[in-house]
């Protein structure tokens, strides 16, 4: 299915993968459906074959780490916005264009991001549920850096996440991708997502529509290699190399020019937000560890970290309704097709 009057020549999809062969193949398949330009930085040993690359997708095998291979990206983008994605996740384009108009139609905003949806499955049953509701008429327009950073990360809602996963103006992201590629050294693969949370938000104003944009797969487990090892939390970094994280804070201000007193203050709102949810995780994990069999403690700990709200995917579309979100019933089908192999079809739902 060719989808040609569907503007998005102005989009770039940036998905930095490793190994996974087999699951951005697939993905590539989704994204050939839609006439939107694909950048991919993957790290294989063995490359993706040129039959597997669909004509709207550029791909270039690295052998690199994550920092190495956004830096790369950042020098590849040539559209005036982009997205981040993950090599088993997507995005859809009716909301991707909802996103890039707003853009279009107001310069002083940088990013722009939607509602998510998450499938997971639980025996063999598929679920759904709607995660980060704390983006519901979410709106961060503040004057400065540090108006805009405080807004984020004050209030109840805990610490905010998902800001890469906007749609954002290509100058900001390739800045963002930039500092990427200095932090390659840095042990904990969290940097890359505190990184993304403070400049994106200190960058510019953003919003988020009630569009849904963002297909999470929690079917597949979480990344975890030799260089993402996801036991180095970030306030585990923050306690052990106290040089290299004043180094970071420095790196990052140097582009949001925040008074030195003021940015330290944020970076307290911040790190404590963020140190309280890994060492809350890491509790959890401990006591599974002394009380389950190794062989099932990820089993659980997948389950009690995602099983919040789900609901069959049959009732998919009526939730969707009730939350008042946004969507073309034919984009998310063909989403939950591709993460579910064509198992499930919402089709004749409305």
């Amino acid at each position: 299915m060719k989808i040609q009057d569907m503007n998005l020549d102005e989009v770039t999809i940036v998905i930095l993968s490793r190994e996974r062969n087999e699951v951005l193949a697939e993905t590539l398949i989704y994204w050939s459906n839609y006439s939107i330009s694909v950048l991919i930085l993957h790290n294989s040993s063995t490359p993706l074959p040129s039959n597997k690359i669909p004509p709207n997708a550029r791909y270039y095998n690295l052998n690199i780490n994550y920092g190495g291979r956004a830096g790369h990206a950042a020098q590849l983008i040539t559209t005036p916005y982009a997205i981040m994605s993950s090599d088993d996740e997507v995005f859809l384009p009716s909301a991707i264009i909802a996103a890039k108009d707003m853009l279009n139609n107001d310069n002083e905003l940088v990013s722009v991001g939607g509602q998510t949806l998450a499938v997971g499955k639980y025996g063999s049953i598929y679920n759904m549920t709607i995660p980060y509701k704390f983006n519901l008429d979410y709106r961060n327009i503040g004057d400065s850096p540090a108006e805009r950073l405080f807004i984020h990360f004050s209030g109840p809602m805990g610490y905010r996440n998902g800001s890469l996963y906007r749609v954002i103006r290509s100058s900001a992201l390739k800045q963002v991708l930039s500092v990427f590629s200095q932090l390659g050294n840095i042990p904990t693969p969290y940097i890359y997502e505190a990184t993304g949370e403070i400049l994106i938000n200190g960058l510019g104003k953003s919003e988020y529509i009630k569009d849904l944009i963002w297909v999470r797969n929690w079917l597949n487990k979480p990344i975890q290699n030799n260089q993402w090892q996801r036991s180095n939390y970030f306030f585990k970094w923050v306690e052990g190399e106290k040089i290299q994280f004043e180094l970071w804070k420095e790196k990052l201000n140097s582009f949001l020019f925040i008074k030195p007193e003021r940015f330290n203050e944020l970076i307290d709102v911040f790190t404590n937000l963020m140190n309280s949810s890994d060492i809350n995780a890491m509790r959890k994990n401990y006591k599974l560890r002394n009380k389950v069999p190794k062989k099932i403690r990820y089993l659980i700990t997948y389950a009690l970290q995602r099983n919040n709200g789900l609901i069959n995917l049959q009732d998919a579309v009526k939730n969707l309704n009730a939350q008042e979100l946004l969507f073309e019933l034919s984009e998310l089908n063909l989403a939950i097709q591709y993460l579910t192999k064509n198992s499930v079809n919402l089709s004749s739902l409305n």
